[in-house]
């Protein structure tokens, strides 16, 4: 299962040219179109230093704008750009054709096992805080 997530991460990263950090913040900047970065920090769960850097790297790539507020300057909004939305779209699609195209082998009893075992192994992790104790 690691190896086929690890598969999914490198071939959207070939895709986008994005990392997932960086590619989490477009997609949220694309979703909720023009946004203050303090609220995207928040919703991104991202320190402002981390958050900064990570909107450098996709500004020098033309995927995002960054314009300060009219009403009050301290205030900087950003927003994907056309190329930004179109790379996040096409994460998007990317997605959604994964989670349909995994399970394309199995029949629907295969499928519904699948989802009780996955929901099982989950449940059983809970918060992942004792995964790496003995």
């Amino acid at each position: 299962m690691i190896a086929l997530f690890d598969f999914k991460r490198h071939f959207h990263r070939q895709s986008s040219g994005l990392k997932t950090a960086p590619m989490r913040v477009l997609s949220r900047i694309a979703q909720e179109g023009q946004i203050q970065t303090l609220d995207l920090g928040r919703l991104c769960d991202t320190p402002p230093a981390t958050l900064i850097g990570l909107l450098d790297d996709l500004e020098s790539k033309g995927l995002i704008e960054r314009v300060r507020s009219r009403t009050d300057k301290r205030v900087v909004l950003v927003s994907a750009t056309d190329a930004g939305e179109a790379v996040a779209a096409r994460r998007e699609d990317e997605e959604r054709l994964f989670r349909k195209n995994i399970v394309r082998g199995l029949n629907h009893g295969e499928r519904r096992e699948l989802e009780a075992l996955l929901t099982k192994l989950f449940d059983g992790i809970g918060d992942g805080s004792g995964l790496f104790k003995e």
